[in-house]
C-alpha cells in the first residue's frame, strides 16, 4: 500500500502485518502480542509496577507529573516533537516568576492602598489563570493523543497497518471531520467512552474499573514490591468500595499508553532518546567505533543531542549565578562571590570522582551514558525522593501529634544542637524545617518527647531512617537506573534491528533501512557488569551533588568556614554511592548471572548500610541532646562535643564497612562473570 495524503504511516511504511514480520525477520511482533481486554488496552490502568519489564515507563509516567513519558507518547503516536527546554523554562518558571515579582513590587511599592490592593490581587489572579490554562491545554494534548492511539491501534487490528494520522506541533484539538468520525464510528474508542477518556487524562477524575469480567487481580504469583505500595494507595482511593481508581494529572493512563506502545510497536522503534526524542542511531555508532579505536571523533562529537544541551544548560546557569553574585552588594542578598566558589567546587566535586570511576573503564561505558544518568540521579531522583519523603513526613506527623496529645507533652525546651552536616536525610529535613507548631518548632516537641519516652522515640528514629530516608531514596536511586535507556547497555540484535529503523528527517519521515553492523556490541559479561555499576554510581553521584548543595545553601548558614567544611566532610562520606554500589551487585546477579531476585533483595544491602548510617547519627545526636538537657554549664557542653566526634567516628566505620563489603562482593562476583565469559569463548555454553 502507499500512503496516502492523509495517512502518515510513520511506524511501517504501509507494509502489511505478515510482510512486516517476514521483512524484519521478528516473529514475536503481531496482533497476538496486543488484545483490547481492558477496554481498548493490553494491560489495565491500573497495572503499574506489575510488568518488570515495563518499569521505565510507568517511572517515567510519575517522574515531573508525567511530562517525560506524555512527550514520548506524543511524538511515537502523531511524530511531534516536544517543545525545547528552553522554552519550556522561559513560559513555565520564568514568565510566572515575573508576574509574581511584579505581584510583589506592586505590594511593596504602590502606597495608595486602593490600587495596592487592585494591582497586587490582578497579577496573582493572572498568575493562578496562567497555570490554570496550561494545566488545560496539556490536558487536551493528553486525550487527543490517547483517542490517536486507539484509532491507530484499531487500524492494527482491522487491517494490519498502524497508522497514525499527521498532526501539525501546535495542534491539540481535533478538526471537525474527525470530531465527525468519531461521532459516527463509536467502534474507533475501542470499548472507551468519552467519560473514560475525560477522567482518565484530566487533572483530577475517576476512571471505572476495567478489569475484564470474571478477573479480580491482575497480579501473578511474584508480585513486585512496588507493586503492593502501589496497591496499598489505589484500594484505599476508593479502589474497592466504588469500584474506580484514583486518576491524578494522568498519571496511570500515561503509563498504560506508554505499555501499548511497547507492545504494539517493534523494539526498533522505541530506540530515541526521552526529552530530545534523537534516535539512538544518530549518536551511538561513533561511540561505539571510537570504543574500539576506529573513530576520529572529538569527544563532544560522540554526544547525544541532549548531553549537548545538557552541558550547555549548566554553563548558562553557572554564568547566570555568576552575575547574581557579583550583584551581592546591590542587591542586598546572601550569595556572594566565595559562596559562588563554593558551588563550583560542589560540581567539580562531582565531576571529579565520575572521570576517575571513568578512567580506568573507558571501553565499558561511554561519558555520554554517564552524563544522563547524573541528570537523571540529579534532577529526577531529587525531586521523586522529596515527594515521597514529603508525603512520609505528613503521615508521621499527623501520627507523632497524636502520641504527644496522649502523652500530655505541653512544654518546649529548646536545644540549637544539629547535626545537619552529616545526614543524609534532606527530603524530611525540608519536611521537618517547614512545619511549625504552637508554641515551639516541631523539632523542640520531638525532642521533648524523646527526653520522656527515649524507647520510643528510638524506634521514630529506626522508622525514619531505615524507611523515611533510606527505603525512599534507595528505590528512587533504583529507578533512576532503570528510566535512563542507553545503547551501551543493548545487544547486537536489538542496535542492528534499531539501526533498520531510524528515520531520517529529509525523507518525508520513511523508515530509512541501514546496513549498521555492530559485531563486537555483545562484549563479555565482566564489561557489562562494570558498566552498570558504574551507571548507578552515576546516579548516586548526581543525587549527591543535589543533597550537598542543599546541605551547604539551604540548612548551613552562608559563611563560607561553614559551607567548607560541610562540602569536605560529606565528599569524605559518600553514603549514596557506596548504597549504589551494592545494589549494582544485586542487579548484575539478575541481569547477568541469571539468579531470580526481586526488587526488595536488590535494594535490601543498600537499605541496610545507608539507614544504619543515618540512625547511628540520629541517634547519637538524640543521646547527646538529652544529656545535655538535663546537665548544666560545661558538661552540657562537653556532651555536645562528645556527640560531635562520636558521631563523625561511627560515620567513618560505617563507610569503612561498607566499601570493604562492597569490595568483596564485587571481587568474587568478577570472578564467576570471568568464568562464565571463558565458558562463552570455549563453546560449552
Amino acid at each position: 500500500e502507499v500512503p496516502t495524503a492523509t495517512v502518515k504511516p510513520i511506524h511501517t511504511a504501509g507494509c502489511t502485518m505478515r510482510q512486516y514480520k517476514e521483512d524484519l525477520n521478528y516473529e514475536s511482533f503481531s496482533t497476538d502480542d496486543a488484545n483490547d481486554n481492558f477496554r481498548g488496552f493490553s494491560s489495565s490502568i491500573n497495572g503499574m509496577f506489575v510488568d518488570t519489564e515495563q518499569e521505565r515507563v510507568d517511572c517515567c509516567s510519575i517522574a515531573c507529573c508525567g511530562t517525560l513519558q506524555a512527550d514520548r507518547n506524543r511524538y511515537m503516536v502523531t511524530g511531534v516533537k516536544p517543545p525545547s527546554c528552553f522554552r519550556r523554562f522561559i513560559l513555565h518558571v520564568v514568565l510566572p516568576c515575573w508576574i509574581f515579582a511584579l505581584a510583589t513590587w506592586c505590594a511593596l511599592n504602590i502606597n495608595e492602598r486602593f490600587f495596592n490592593q487592585i494591582f497586587s490581587t490582578g497579577f496573582i489572579l493572572i498568575l493562578l489563570s496562567y497555570f490554570v490554562l496550561q494545566c488545560f491545554k496539556g490536558s487536551l494534548k493528553r486525550k487527543q493523543v490517547r483517542k490517536e492511539l486507539l484509532w491507530s491501534k484499531n487500524e492494527l487490528f482491522t487491517t494490519g497497518i498502524f497508522r497514525t494520522r499527521h498532526y501539525d506541533e501546535d495542534s491539540t484539538v481535533e478538526s471537525f471531520d474527525e470530531r465527525r468520525l468519531y461521532r459516527q464510528s463509536p467502534e474507533y474508542f475501542m470499548g472507551q467512552s468519552m467519560s473514560d477518556i475525560q477522567q482518565a487524562q484530566g487533572l483530577c477524575g475517576c476512571y471505572r474499573n476495567d478489569f475484564p469480567e470474571g478477573i479480580k487481580s491482575i497480579e501473578g504469583d511474584d508480585v513486585h514490591f512496588c507493586r503492593k505500595i502501589f496497591k496499598c494507595f489505589s484500594n484505599a482511593c476508593c479502589g474497592i468500595l466504588l469500584c474506580r481508581q484514583l486518576q491524578v494529572c494522568g498519571t496511570c493512563a500515561l503509563a498504560q499508553e506508554g505499555r501499548e506502545l511497547e507492545t504494539i510497536l517493534h523494539p526498533g522503534y522505541h530506540r530515541i532518546d526521552y526529552i530530545s526524542m534523537q534516535s539512538m542511531m544518530d549518536y551511538y555508532p561513533a561511540i561505539y567505533e571510537h570504543r574500539y579505536g576506529k573513530s576520529n571523533y572529538s569527544w563532544w562529537g560522540r554526544l547525544s543531542q541532549f548531553s549537548k544541551e545538557l552541558i550547555r544548560t549548566s554553563i548558562v546557569v553557572l554564568l547566570c549565578l555568576f552575575g547574581w553574585s557579583l550583584l551581592a552588594d546591590r542587591i542586598n542578598h546572601d550569595f556572594r562571590p566565595w559562596n559562588y566558589v563554593v558551588c563550583i567546587a560542589t560540581f567539580v566535586q562531582t565531576t571529579t570522582l565520575m572521570t576517575l570511576i571513568h578512567w580506568r573503564s573507558t571501553n565499558d561505558i561511554s561519558v555520554d551514558a554517564l552524563l544522563k544518568y547524573a541528570a537523571c540521579g540529579f534532577c529526577l531522583c531529587t525531586t521523586m525522593a522529596i515527594f515521597f519523603e514529603l508525603l512520609i513526613g505528613l503521615t508521621i506527623r499527623v501520627v507523632m501529634s497524636i502520641m504527644f496529645e496522649l502523652s500530655g507533652v505541653t512544654t518546649v525546651q529548646s536545644n540549637s544542637y544539629s547535626m545537619g552536616g552529616f545526614s543524609s536525610n534532606f527530603g524530611a529535613d525540608i519536611f521537618w524545617s517547614l512545619q511549625e507548631s504552637s508554641g515551639g518548632s516541631y523539632k523542640d516537641y520531638l525532642q521533648v518527647y524523646g527526653n520522656d519516652h527515649p524507647i520510643m522515640y528510638t524506634f521514630y528514629l529506626a522508622f525514619k531512617s531505615y524507611v523515611l530516608a533510606a527505603m525512599v531514596e534507595e528505590l528512587c536511586k533504583y529507578y533512576g537506573f532503570k528510566m535512563v535507556e542507553h545503547p551501551d547497555f543493548l545487544t547486537k540484535t536489538e542496535l542492528e534491528e534499531a539501526a533498520r529503523y531510524t528515520y531520517a528527517e529529509d525523507s518525508d519521515n520513511l523508515p530509512q533501512k541501514q546496513s549498521v553492523s555492530f559485531p563486537r556490541q555483545d562484549r563479555g559479561l565482566r564489561s557489562k557488569g562494570t558498566a552498570i555499576t558504574m551507571a548507578m554510581v552515576a546516579v548516586s553521584l548526581g543525587f549527591t551533588c543535589c543533597e550537598n548543595l542543599v546541605y551547604i545553601f539551604v540548612y548551613g548558614d552562608m559563611t563560607l568556614g561553614n559551607q567548607i567544611y560541610i562540602l569536605v566532610l560529606r565528599s569524605l562520606l559518600p553514603v549514596h554511592p557506596i548504597a549504589a554500589a551494592l545494589q549494582s551487585v544485586k542487579v548484575c546477579e539478575r541481569e547477568l548471572e541469571g539468579k531470580k531476585i526481586g526488587l526488595s533483595d536488590v535494594i535490601l544491602p543498600g537499605l541496610i548500610f545507608h539507614g544504619s548510617y543515618d540512625f547511628l547519627l540520629l541517634w547519637i545526636d538524640f543521646l547527646s541532646n538529652r544529656n545535655g538537657s538535663y546537665t548544666a554549664g560545661e558538661d552540657a557542653e562537653g556532651a555536645v562535643k562528645w556527640s560531635d566526634f562520636t558521631a563523625l567516628g561511627f560515620g567513618f566505620v560505617t563507610i569503612a564497612v561498607g566499601f570493604i563489603y562492597f569490595v568483596r562482593l564485587r571481587r568474587r562476583q568478577l570472578v564467576r562473570l570471568s568464568r562464565i565469559d571463558s565458558r562463552h569463548q570455549s563453546g560449552i555454553i
